[in-house]
C-alpha cells in the first residue's frame, strides 16, 4: 500500500466520522427543540460535553447531556 493510499483512507474515515457526529447532533437538536416546543412555561438549557470517537471501532457517542429546566415569567392576565 502506497503512502497516498494510506492518506487517502485516512481522510475517507475522518470523513465519515465527522458525518456521524454531525447527524447525531442534529437528532439531538431536534428532539430538544421539540421539548423546548412542548414546554411553552420553560425555557430548556442544554449543555452537550464534547463527543468522543475512538478511531479503532469507528464509534461515537456522547458521553453526557446535561439539561436544566428554567421557568419562564409569562405576564399575568
Amino acid at each position: 500500500m502506497t503512502r497516498e493510499q494510506v492518506i487517502g483512507n485516512r481522510s475517507t474515515i475522518y470523513y465519515q466520522l465527522s458525518t456521524v457526529t454531525s447527524y447525531q447532533l442534529s437528532v439531538i437538536s431536534y428532539q430538544l427543540s421539540v421539548i423546548s416546543y412542548q414546554l411553552s412555561l420553560f425555557t430548556v438549557h442544554c449543555h452537550l460535553s464534547p463527543v468522543t470517537c475512538q478511531l479503532s471501532t469507528v464509534n461515537c457517542q456522547l458521553s453526557t447531556v446535561n439539561c436544566q429546566l428554567s421557568p419562564v415569567t409569562s405576564p399575568k392576565i
